[in-house]
């Protein structure tokens, strides 16, 4: 069950409330925004068709002004004899005043109805360009002297345009629409300034606002030249209805060929801005969205301080108190009734609950130090009931002085070892205990024993628990001793500084013949209630490191590669941080090369 909890996905209140609004609002927003642009693409649709079908109107309406010049250039040309007497004439005289008849008459069709702004006629000896009162007053007589002679050169490169059709003339910056008849050196036409407002009237009321420009088929401008290049316009022909080109503003290009010309009639419309395509509903509604747009981080805001803040503190209060914190409370000053309830109650469950642990520390306390009194009490009689048999000896042998110094030395170690359970002492303490306790040993037996204190100094006031090491020698003093050699004990003290905080590293070795494989296997892989009766003394050394240190003590037990006997090490944290200290460092030098695989 809880490993199926473990595996559920959980996500948080604030990640839960915002994915709520984004669920409830993107579609809405998205559902406007799309109904919006929708319906300024239909506006735009809608528009481009209507000025299309108006082109198409004014297109035509230049068509038959075209068609008109054209008939009435046509008209002279065939109809009237003076052109043919012109052709056939002899006499230069009799030439100039048939061509003087044929400018009268070009004359009275320019003050007619015609889209033309200048008629022409070169002959052999005679060159005339008649034009309108507005070019007349816009071009000075050198320039229009200069458009005679390139009317001429234009009209005599007779494989450069079809006869009575409407082609491209360029003079200067200006282009022209031209029709010529004749050959031969004879030649009469018609040209058109794209430039002037050539169909006014069609112009004033069908495309007022707008601008209108003529290019070619290719898509090149001829007129609006330098409008067309600072706003960067792409006049190339498309199918489609309508394009957009322009920067910085946009514009909407339609196009209409023209039949009577190589021209393309090219309006330009300003591209409808977002406001201006919708009418008074869809702005409601667009503005709608934008508000929503906006009040999402104040939504998200108000959300936050109201709920996700108060639900945040609870959390982070719960966490302190699951650290260990006890005293942390949930803060009870929100404006809201439900927060302030679940944070009153949930302090006045913390507060019962703080009660209730320290009852159940101090029972475990006491059944913790009642524990150690039984453990310590374990080794007390069985060691007063020795010293008072030896005692005992002493005095039937008349060793007076002998017995005197026993019972200083059991002075010492009685008044050490009734040390209260909890009180630790300092390494250093624990050293000369076990130096009274060998020489204690030594009058029992009247043996000889060394022991060889190796201990680092920083570690001289390391607290630890007493009767510690005294165990691990007095078990090595019951066991080790042999008859063909002195007893010979090594005390060996390290720190050990590790990833996972400081250790104290005390090892205890003799040189007698170690621990049988069997037992090892006991000693350290057993639990210490199941140790033999031979070694409860070490069994209860590993209880009492247990409950002090909560099990972040670690003892090991190995027989040395060296041939010096038996092997004991303690490794104690000196700066507890919750983690299990590392293994024994016996196995890192090689000390441990006879302990049995688990």
């Amino acid at each position: 069950m809880g490993d199926n909890r473990a595996r559920e996905k959980t996500t948080s209140i604030k990640t839960r409330v915002i994915l709520g609004l984004m669920v409830l609002l993107v579609p809405l927003i998205a559902l406007l925004l799309i109904y919006n642009f929708y319906t300024i693409a239909l506006f735009r649709e809608k528009t481009a068709q209507s000025n299309k079908n108006t082109l198409a109107i004014y297109t035509e309406i230049a068509d038959d002004k075209l068609q008109l010049t054209n008939a009435q250039l046509l008209e002279i040309f065939t109809v009237n004899s003076n052109y043919y007497r012109i052709r056939n004439n002899t006499s230069d005289l009799k030439e100039h005043l048939v061509s003087d008849d044929v400018i009268q008459r070009f004359q009275s069709t320019l003050i007619g109805d015609t889209a033309a702004d200048l008629f022409f006629l070169f002959t052999r000896n005679q060159t005339s360009v008649i034009f309108s009162d507005q070019l007349s007053v816009s071009l000075d007589f050198e320039t229009r002297q200069q458009m005679r002679t390139s009317l001429l050169e234009y009209a005599a490169d007779e494989d450069s345009y079809q006869p009575f059709q409407w082609g491209i003339f360029q003079f200067k910056d200006s282009y022209y629409l031209i029709s010529i008849l004749g050959r031969e050196g004879i030649y009469m036409g018609a040209a058109v300034q794209l430039s002037t407002d050539i169909f006014s009237a069609g112009r004033e009321s069908l495309f007022d606002d707008y601008k209108v420009l003529f290019t070619t088929r290719a898509g090149q401008p001829l007129t609006e030249t330098d409008f067309v290049d600072i706003h960067e316009l792409d006049l190339s022909p498309d199918e489609a209805l309508y394009k957009l080109s322009g920067f910085p503003d946009r514009y909407m290009i339609m196009g209409e060929a023209m039949r009577s010309a190589p021209l393309f009639m090219v309006v330009l419309i300003d591209d409808p801005t977002f406001l201006t395509a919708l009418n008074a509903v869809q702005l409601v509604l667009f503005a709608s969205s934008i508000l929503t747009v906006l009040l999402i981080p104040a939504a998200i805001w108000l959300i936050r301080k109201s709920l996700l803040q108060p639900v945040g503190q609870l959390v982070d209060t719960m966490e302190r108190i699951r650290s260990g914190n006890l005293d942390a409370r949930a803060d009870d000053h929100y404006s809201l009734t439900e927060f302030k309830q679940v944070n009153d109650t949930f302090n006045q469950m913390i507060e019962e609950i703080q009660h209730l642990t320290i009852e159940v520390f101090q029972r475990q306390l006491a059944e913790q130090k009642a524990e150690l009194q039984y453990l310590q009490f374990q080794i007390r009689p069985h060691f007063f009931l020795n010293s008072l048999k030896t005692l005992y000896g002493m005095v039937q042998n008349n060793k007076s002085r002998e017995v005197q110094r026993l019972i200083l030395a059991l002075s010492n170690h009685f008044r050490y070892m009734f040390k209260d359970n909890f009180t630790m002492v300092h390494l250093r303490d624990e050293l000369s205990y076990v130096k009274n306790y060998i020489s204690i040993q030594q009058l029992y037996t009247e043996k000889t024993y060394s022991c060889e204190i190796d201990v680092d100094e920083q570690l001289m006031d390391l607290m630890i628990p007493p009767i510690s090491i005294q165990t691990f020698v007095e078990n090595a003093i019951k066991h080790a001793v042999r008859p063909d050699k002195p007893l010979e004990i090594l005390i060996r003290t390290r720190l050990l500084s590790t990833e996972v905080g400081d250790f104290a590293d005390i090892t205890i070795e003799d040189n007698g013949p170690g621990f049988e494989q069997a037992m090892l296997g006991q000693l350290n892989f057993s639990d210490p209630d199941a140790f033999p009766q031979a070694h409860i003394g070490l069994a209860n050394v590993i209880m009492r490191l247990n409950l002090i240190y909560n099990g972040k003590a670690y003892v090991a037990f190995a027989n040395s590669s060296g041939g010096r006997g038996a092997v004991c090490e303690m490794v104690i944290p000196i700066k507890a941080d919750g983690q299990k200290p590392p293994v024994a460092r016996l196995e890192d030098r090689g000390q441990l090369n006879d302990r049995p695989d688990r």
